[in-house]
């Protein structure tokens, strides 16, 4: 949308200190949520579903499930009252104003014309430098490993 490259932990031309933005469903509103996030160093991106399901295996959930899940649901929803901010996707157009940046050495043409053409689903995150930015990984995975667990578990009785 801004025509800059990607440059995750890069902060020099007034950039936010977020490399990716996260989303997720609330699981007592459905409303999606979403924040910026700072990614650890050397992590790629698919490392949080690989952690997840890791985390998950080693969960134990207990007699009552269902009790185990709204608990869980509980929580994961306090926490995200407190980092996220309710924010939906939406069709957005191509900014013709940027396109004087993509030059061909860094953005070949085929790269971004079907944007041109087509639009693409997004959304701005009202944030400013000043924003926090989230950190707090083991928290966040603890409680999405513990509702996996729980789901899986749910599975199995079926």
């Amino acid at each position: 949308m801004c025509g800059m490259l990607y440059q995750p932990w890069t902060q020099n031309k007034g950039q936010i200190a977020a490399q990716k933005v996260l989303s997720l469903a609330d699981p007592k509103t459905g409303q999606i949520m979403s924040w910026p996030c700072k990614w650890p160093q050397s992590a790629e991106d698919g490392w949080l579903n690989k952690t997840l399901e890791l985390r998950a295996r080693n969960v134990e959930t207990g007699e009552d499930l269902k009790a185990f899940l709204a608990k869980t649901s509980i929580s994961l929803s306090d926490l995200l009252d407190r980092v996220a901010m309710p924010l939906g996707f939406r069709k957005m157009e191509w900014n013709s104003h940027i396109e004087s940046k993509l030059s061909d050495n860094k953005y070949q043409h085929s790269q971004w014309a079907h944007l041109k053409a087509n639009g693409f689903f997004g959304e701005k995150l009202l944030m400013d430098l000043d924003t926090p930015v989230f950190e707090n990984w083991t928290e966040l995975i603890g409680l999405l490993a513990s509702l996996l667990a729980g789901g899986n578990a749910l599975c199995s009785k079926l």
